[in-house]
């Protein structure tokens, strides 16, 4: 169900960055955290890289991260609309 939200997110996406991003994963989390008050909401692991949902409640934001060789890349970003499922079926 998760895969099947973040692939939904990556089509509907406002954002298709065509120039990513890109810092280790610790930079882009401060990143995501301090500028933007964004937690992790979901991950999605593939064989050669992870995909991770940040979103943040309050102001609506939210991010997609792609993982692979120690280098995290913004993929996609934007702002409300999104209604995130969490593995256990809650709405957050």
């Amino acid at each position: 169900m998760i895969r099947a939200a973040i692939a939904a997110l990556l089509i509907a996406s406002p954002l298709h960055a065509e120039e990513y991003d890109c810092d280790t994963l610790p930079a882009m989390v401060a990143w995501l955290a301090g500028d933007f008050g964004e937690t992790l909401r979901a991950t999605a692991k593939h064989e050669s890289y992870a995909l991770q949902f940040w979103s943040n409640d309050e102001t609506g934001t939210w991010s997609v991260l792609r993982i692979a060789d120690g280098e995290a890349c913004l993929t996609h970003a934007g702002e409300g609309g999104m209604v995130v499922i969490s593995a256990t079926g809650a709405k957050s």
